[in-house]
């Protein structure tokens, strides 16, 4: 900060200590802290404002920016609800309230507010980009797809380009994703979101040695990010290396505890290894994420079998087919129920039902190798 900008800022200060209802000081002020990158010290002086200053909306938008800049989600939401009240017509007022929302995981209400603002996206360019993030987490792929390519029709970034490919991965275009993301390393590790999706779309194409290389190169970057970990998994498990698969699903839990697809995958790697109990405990933490997942059940059900609590298994079957009358876990348990009751022929019959199913055959599902290495019906 230059000396010009201290001198004027301790003057302001000393100003609005005068006169602590100005509200035409307060935005000058507040200015200045902000375009000095001064957060904390703007937080600290206008939180104990009074209340003609806290309830401009300028001074308000300022002071969401430096909650914004600190990572305090919620206080910068509150701010910009205050301008947003009074100047609703605003993009910038719009899309800063929606980003609050989008880091609280308050999707919803982050794709509505950014709706509004389509027709003036160009004023904030990344409220495009945000509101495919919003989409994608509410499982409206397509459409945060076609956000995606509105953004990279007018620009040309690694970010954009990075969520795409993501977005063509969880979509199934792991060929696309990958000619959009290229396999030099500066491209693929550009950002997050292109490195998760080569990562993920080497692996969904069994390219397990392009899959590894990348993977690896990227938690080398990205640490702490619990989807990479979850690939590093994929990949040992397709190696039959399960030690290592469950050292990098403890890590996958770790960084990403809510993602109900590790715990599953985590549980089947379990019962590979033949720690049930441990399995158990992964499915339980998936069923408490979410009650209403028919692959959870099924996977309990496999649990159960091995445990030799047939009627346990049984009931959890029940539940799984209720909730999806082609829930592959569901009807393998169902197959090792008939085995242990001896009926082979019609456990036999329910496994041809399983592999006939094209999400059985889908090159992302893990299920088939997970199958095909346990003891009973194959």
């Amino acid at each position: 900060m230059t000396d010009t900008a201290n001198e004027q800022i301790s003057r302001f200060e000393s100003f609005l200590n005068s006169d602590p209802s100005n509200v035409a000081l307060g935005r000058d002020l507040i200015a200045l802290y902000f375009q000095n990158g001064l957060f904390e010290k703007a937080i600290g002086t206008f939180q104990e404002a009074s209340s003609e200053l806290k309830k401009d909306p300028m001074i308000a938008f300022n002071l969401g920016n430096c909650f914004l800049a600190t990572g305090q989600y919620s206080q910068a939401k509150e701010c910009f609800q205050i301008t947003y009240s009074v100047h609703p017509e605003e993009p910038a007022v719009t899309y800063n309230l929606a980003y609050s929302e989008f880091a609280l995981k308050e999707f919803e209400s982050a794709r509505d507010h950014l709706s509004t603002i389509l027709e003036s996206w160009t004023q904030v360019p990344n409220s495009l980009l945000v509101l495919a993030r919003c989409l994608h987490h509410l499982g409206d792929l397509e459409n945060a797809l076609e956000y995606v390519d509105q953004y990279l029709s007018e620009f040309d970034d690694a970010e954009a380009k990075g969520l795409k490919g993501l977005l063509l991965v969880d979509l199934g275009k792991d060929e696309a994703a990958i000619e959009l993301i290229s396999a030099d390393e500066q491209s693929y590790l550009a950002t997050l979101e292109s490195a998760i999706a080569y990562s993920s779309a080497t692996i969904a194409l069994h390219d397990v040695e392009s899959a590894s290389k990348a993977t690896e190169k990227a938690i080398q970057e990205y640490p702490e990010v619990g989807r990479l970990w979850s690939n590093q998994a994929q990949i040992d498990m397709l190696r039959l290396d399960l030690d290592t698969a469950l050292v990098s699903l403890g890590n996958a839990t770790k960084y990403m505890p809510n993602h109900i697809g590790t715990w599953h995958l985590l549980g089947w790697s379990l019962i590979m290894k033949d720690r049930h109990e441990e399995a158990m405990d992964a499915f339980l933490q998936a069923k408490e994420l979410n009650r209403n997942f028919a692959d959870t059940y099924g996977g309990i059900a496999v649990v159960d079998v091995h445990q030799n609590n047939l009627e346990e298994a049984k009931t959890n079957i029940k539940r799984a087919m209720g909730l999806d009358k082609d829930c592959i876990p569901g009807l393998y348990a169902q197959a090792l129920v008939k085995e242990r009751e001896g009926n082979k022929a019609e456990a036999e019959k329910i496994m041809q039902r399983v592999t006939s199913q094209d999400s059985f055959k889908n090159s992302q599902n893990y299920l088939p190798f997970v199958m095909q290495s346990l003891k009973g019906v194959k």
